[in-house]
């Protein structure tokens, strides 16, 4: 199950799983940081 997955199906039973919604914020963190370092032209053109 994924992170996401997790901290969903904690949510619709009520709960909040905190360690899932750690991780997944950390993953969407470095995905728009590795989209703006993309982005930026400095992506080892």
């Amino acid at each position: 199950m994924s992170n996401e997955e997790a901290a969903d199906q904690a949510f619709a039973e009520g709960g909040i799983d905190l360690t899932a919604m750690k991780q997944l914020t950390a993953v969407m963190l470095a995905k728009q940081l590795h989209a703006i370092y993309e982005e930026s032209g400095s992506g080892g053109e």
